[in-house]
């Protein structure tokens, strides 16, 4: 796509700029931005509002460049073929050769359950990985008249209305004609007259500034005894029962503010050239979202909060294989799609990937726009990190028990077998763990067979597979700091007591289930900390020890260099885990070190992600206030 030209925004859109950059949430990560204590947020932004061409408004896909293409797509065969002889060999001396096959037999089963779909996802973000152009609506010569009707949705639970707040307010400030667009906060909380209050006050403060968008506030009416569905519910009561009517619905999670071009850069994609100058909704098109970027995040991102990859390579290759989902906030759907199907689907705690599923099923499409549209508050403390990781990891699991895309019959083959991969990653955990506690079976007791394989020959084959797939994250990592290559590979495996822990809660409860969040954790923060790392640290002291013993080996009269070796090779699996492993570590004794230097810290209120009760902990002065 050629560059865009550029016109001045105007007053309107001055203002609205504002808006956002006068935000708490912004003022505070500039702050900290300045003092060189936080990353710089993602953003693909200018002071100017790029102005398009009629080719580039009528284009949907950008066009690759094809030998670019061309050099992507082999690395991927010549990936596969690498895999497919890695795997081959190792079930031919596995077959061939005698072993320990109560070991044996599932360390193979695991390798090969970890290895081939994963292979398959690198190869959707890289083969079918397509780019939206950017549109603008004020760009299509379409009349205010002409333009479609907005009601954004601002769900909220316990979270504190300074944090609505800066959602509310960059909300209004939308550029959008204000009789066509509704914002509606959707307040799920018991007694929460302050939010009223809050919705009151800034309507008549925009009134003051000639801002008269319509600004609605409604409290859901939960009866005792029957299930409420958390945000899924929250929302479906706004859009079926308070005479919302919007064409198009804007979701933003409470904490989200929106830049002001939020509409004008996706609501375009919603639309078809039907003639010269004439365009018309699709009404296949059932929902676009937009990227999340968050304020707060430390400078090294530790625990990849950015997600740059996800929202990116991931979400491009779902979009190329017709699959891209809801991803909870900044997108936008279509009304009549959505009610289609009943509205958000009950039965998971991430509704909205759920929906996404069942949307695609009633064969309507959806888009992924790589714009960062829209930024939020990210967890600040490992505790709630965790969290909401597990939050994802137990909808996902509760999807693949209880709505399998297999049995979808409306799904395409890709489709069924990204939405099986997205629930397949937590069951996954399980043969990762085996894989990861090998090597210590392999160095306490040197007569049991592991993998009945010569140790050279095992390097040479692993060393060989393992550097084509290196080749193939970095091909599919192109645009994305590398850094969160890094972070994607440790996270794979810092994650994998949480996803058990998903897997367990599901099993147990039949559905993910959380416990209510306790407030006083001045006494209790740390501890809640390194409870997450346990499991961690217990790696780390069984890697001491199993280093203790080849130490101690080596200097045994019958410790032959066929032996060194094969102990190296474990070493060094053990040397990538450890390295795995740490980002939480690292977090945790960090936090505490933290303490140590100010031990009365700071208490600020922080927000909650998963419809439990807002959370109060102490926080060094460094950051902003994030959930």
């Amino acid at each position: 796509m050629t560059v865009p030209r550029l016109r001045s925004p105007g007053k309107k859109g001055a203002l609205n700029e504002s808006a956002f950059a006068t935000s708490k949430a912004a003022q505070d990560h500039k702050l900290a931005l300045q003092q060189g204590k936080v990353m710089p947020i993602p953003q693909l932004k200018s002071s100017l509002i790029p102005a398009y061409t009629q080719k580039e408004l009528d284009q949907d896909i950008v066009a690759p460049n094809k030998y670019l293409l061309f050099y992507e797509r082999s690395v991927v065969i010549v990936s596969f073929a690498a895999m497919s002889i890695y795997m081959a060999w190792r079930w031919k001396t596995f077959v061939t050769h005698p072993s320990s096959y109560w070991i044996s037999a599932p360390l193979i089963a695991a390798e090969t359950s970890l290895v081939i779909p994963g292979l398959f996802i690198s190869y959707f973000m890289i083969w079918h990985r397509i780019l939206r152009p950017r549109k603008r609506l004020s760009d299509m010569l379409l009349s205010d008249a002409d333009k479609p009707t907005i009601d954004v949705m601002i769900p909220c639970y316990t979270e504190p209305v300074e944090i609505i707040r800066d959602t509310l307010v960059a909300a209004c400030a939308m550029d959008y004609p204000v009789n066509k667009m509704t914002v509606n906060i959707c307040d799920d909380g018991k007694n929460r007259d302050e939010v009223r209050a809050l919705v009151d006050a800034v309507r008549e403060e925009n009134k003051a500034r000639g801002n008269h968008v319509v600004l609605r506030y409604f409290r859901r009416v939960k009866e005792a005894g029957k299930p409420h569905h958390a945000k899924a519910g929250n929302l479906n009561n706004a859009i079926l029962n308070e005479g919302t009517t919007g064409q198009f619905l804007v979701i933003f999670d409470c904490d989200m503010v929106a830049e002001p071009h939020f509409l004008d850069a996706l609501i375009p994609h919603f639309y078809m050239r039907t003639g010269n100058d004439k365009y018309e909704v699709d009404p296949n098109i059932a929902l676009v979202q937009s990227p999340q970027s968050f304020f707060g995040v430390p400078l090294s991102d530790p625990l990849g909060q950015q997600y740059r990859y996800f929202y990116g390579p991931v979400l491009q290759g779902w979009d190329g294989a017709d699959s891209a989902p809801c991803c909870g906030t900044n997108v936008i759907f279509s009304r009549a799609c959505l009610t289609s199907i009943g509205g958000f689907i009950y039965g998971s705690v991430t509704e909205d990937f759920l929906t996404s599923m069942y949307l695609h099923n009633a064969g309507f499409k959806s888009k992924y726009v790589h714009e960062y549209l829209a930024r939020g508050l990210s967890p600040e403390s490992l505790h709630d990190f965790m969290k909401q990781r597990l939050r994802w990891a137990g909808g996902a699991v509760e999807i693949f028990f209880y709505h399998n895309s297999i049995w979808r019959q409306g799904l395409t083959i890709k489709q069924k077998y990204l939405y099986f991969w997205a629930g397949l990653q937590a069951l996954l955990s399980f043969p990762l763990l085996l894989v990861c506690i090998v090597p210590f079976v392999a160095l306490g007791n040197p007569h049991i067979l592991v993998a009945p394989v010569d140790a050279g020959e095992y390097l040479y084959f692993m060393g060989a597979f393992m550097t084509f797939t290196v080749w193939m994250l970095i091909v599919s990592y192109r645009d994305v700091p590398k850094l969160y290559l890094m972070r994607s590979v440790q996270e794979s495996v810092f994650m994998l007591f949480c996803k058990m822990d998903a897997v367990f809660k599901v099993l147990r409860h039949g559905r993910m289930v959380f416990a209510v969040t306790n407030k006083d954790v001045h006494v209790g923060q740390l501890r809640k900390e390194f409870g997450h790392v346990i499991p961690h640290i217990l790696y780390y002291i069984l890697s001491a020890l199993c280093v203790a013993r080849v130490a101690y080996n080596s200097t045994l009269p019958n410790f032959t260099t066929e032996k060194l070796l094969g102990q190296a090779v474990s070493c060094i699996w053990i040397a990538v885990v450890l390295w795995q492993l740490y980002p939480p570590i690292g977090m945790v004794f960090g936090e505490f070190f933290d303490s140590l230097k100010n031990p009365g810290g700071k208490t600020v209120p922080v927000m909650a992600d998963d419809g439990s009760d807002p959370r109060v902990v102490p926080v060094t002065p460094k950051l902003p206030s994030s959930p």
